[in-house]
């Protein structure tokens, strides 16, 4: 996935303003809104700041994904912001934020959105690309970084395509990484089939290798959830599943978000579990 193409220049903040996390939120939000309907803002900035209350969505490592479902929007869109002094964000690692993706989406969207998260979180991990960011200086610079992190993602999952010895190119962090990432790739490919006039042959060829990569017994849970309709896989945030809206109780919760061998369902729905 090209990352920049989701990254509007407007939304690239190299020096945010802002010292607290509300009013990083509001600016940030308020660039990525520049030009849309003015009657977005204030329900898109509640929405954030609401999601934000129910569990940080600081990775640690100085790195926030606030995000936000957006009626309204035709597609995924991202603000990448840069904080000097960093932000408090309440992360797990109890540092400051210095680097910040918003990311806004239709309800439509959400394999784009579950992508584009697998592909910036692909493209930041094992490399020194969050500090090239945060010490890019100027939005052009910015986009060039994210660029590159991009292109780098593509070619891995392009060389292990069809190859199951190769599974480990695409790992992002632990087995489970890779198999999330491979499950929302297989997403994508199958909606993108679904409503294809044209190229359905290259489609179809491009969700089958990825198909041959992802884990034998998970695939079947796969095909078994795809068949009752509906996503496969969905987000895990704050807590609660998003495909059933059931929360899970703490501890087991905290087990997912800490997991790296295996993939997490949830025991209510039964779908696949991306934490956010």
């Amino acid at each position: 996935m090209d990352l920049t193409k989701h990254v509007p220049k407007r939304g690239v903040l190299p020096a945010l303003k802002a010292t607290s996390k509300v009013d990083v939120l509001r600016e940030m939000s308020e660039a990525l809104l520049s030009g849309k309907k003015k009657s977005l803002r204030a329900p898109v900035l509640e929405q954030i700041v609401s999601r934000e209350a129910l569990e940080s969505t600081a990775l640690g490592h100085g790195i926030a994904f606030p995000h936000a479902r957006v009626s309204g929007l035709d597609d995924l869109v991202c603000a990448v912001g840069v904080s000097r002094k960093g932000i408090d964000f309440r992360s797990v690692d109890e540092g400051k934020v210095h680097l910040l993706f918003m990311m806004l989406y239709p309800p439509n969207k959400q394999s784009a959105y579950l992508n584009f998260v697998a592909g910036v979180v692909r493209a930041l991990h094992g490399s020194d690309r969050a500090d090239e960011l945060r010490t890019a200086g100027d939005a052009s610079r910015m986009l060039a970084v994210l660029g590159d992190g991009a292109g780098e993602t593509i070619e891995a999952e392009n060389a292990a395509l069809g190859k199951k010895s190769a599974i480990g190119a695409l790992e992002a962090e632990g087995l489970a990484g890779a198999e999330l990432f491979l499950l929302a790739r297989l997403e994508l490919y199958s909606e993108m089939l679904g409503g294809a006039r044209q190229g359905k042959k290259a489609l179809q060829r491009k969700r089958d290798d990825i198909r041959a990569l992802v884990d034998r017994r998970i695939l079947q849970h796969y095909d078994r959830l795809k068949k009752r309709g509906g996503p496969a896989l969905v987000t895990f945030e704050g807590g609660v599943c998003q495909g059933c809206s059931v929360k899970l109780p703490s501890q087991q919760a905290q087990r997912i978000r800490k997991e790296t061998k295996t993939v997490a369902t949830c025991g209510h729905c039964h779908r696949f579990l991306y934490p956010i």
